[in-house]
């Protein structure tokens, strides 16, 4: 009887032992689960924020900082990158290319009456070219939008005769050195908008006839023009010269009557 009694108490002891083991692992088991999900749920947040990061970046932020930092500028290419007809294969084959930052502003051409200082670009790729008028090419940038943000994916070169806005690009180089043909492509009276600076910086308005129109040379002015790819079917051509590091802030708008292109507004706001 002793002994049964026993080998009962050693088989209840066990029994106990087995269940402890198996609710403390049970246990661990939770706390790992829950470790993880907890991990999980971090790292979808912290991707969540990244992606809210990356989607206020406009593209003209982006290329602000890609065109003074030669660091980041490095960094938003991808490598292997066909540059002109050539391939480069890392950082260390990239030429720091600075831009407009010798300059003084940044001249741009569009095609609506919004700028690209005033709203962000929608689309996921984007191709910016640098129209040379000196040189008679343009370079294409192509930039596409990652998850990383915007990074450029192609450099290409074209004579500028083969350019889509070429009919365009035709008229501002004669208006730009002919004066005879520029004052009759101006819509006189034409209206003029400025900042007055002895009045608060206000901004006020006039018109200009065609007997006080002073002749400019804009091809000087424009030296290399930058333009994206938009809808060459509008009817409005906007140059927008842009300050960099200054008050810089001028318009002239321009609008195709017919086959001809003119001069109907100036915006001058520059401080």
């Amino acid at each position: 009887m002793r002994e049964l009694l026993k080998i009962l108490v050693i088989l209840i002891l066990v029994s106990c032992q087995t269940k402890t083991k198996e609710n403390n692992g049970n246990s661990e088991d939770s706390i790992k689960s829950v470790d993880s999900e907890i991990v999980q749920v971090t790292n979808e947040l912290s991707e969540t924020v990244d992606d809210n990061n990356i989607t206020e970046e406009t593209f003209m932020d982006f290329f602000g900082n890609f065109m003074w930092n030669r660091e980041f500028q490095n960094e938003r290419i991808v490598y292997p990158i066909n540059y002109k007809g050539k391939q480069l294969e890392s950082k260390k084959d990239w030429k720091y290319n600075r831009f407009y930052t010798v300059k003084s502003y940044m001249p741009i051409l569009h095609t609506d009456t919004i700028t690209y200082y005033d709203k962000d670009v929608s689309d996921n790729l984007l191709t910016m070219s640098i129209v040379s008028f000196e040189n008679q090419e343009s370079e294409n940038f192509d930039f596409k939008r990652t998850v990383e943000g915007w990074k450029l994916v192609k450099v290409g070169i074209q004579h500028i005769d083969s350019l889509i806005d070429i009919g365009f690009i035709n008229f501002i180089k004669q208006f730009s050195s002919d004066s005879i043909f520029q004052k009759e492509h101006v819509a006189f009276p034409i209206p003029n908008y400025y900042v007055d600076y002895d009045n608060d910086y206000e901004i006020v308005y006039d018109s200009l006839i065609s007997e006080n129109w002073k002749y400019m040379q804009f091809e000087n002015e424009l030296g290399s023009l930058m333009t994206f790819n938009e809808d060459i079917g509008s009817v409005y051509r906007i140059i927008f010269f842009r300050g960099i590091e200054n008050g810089i802030h001028a318009k002239y708008t321009f609008k195709k009557f017919g086959q001809e292109w003119r001069l109907i507004k100036l915006e001058d706001y520059s401080t």
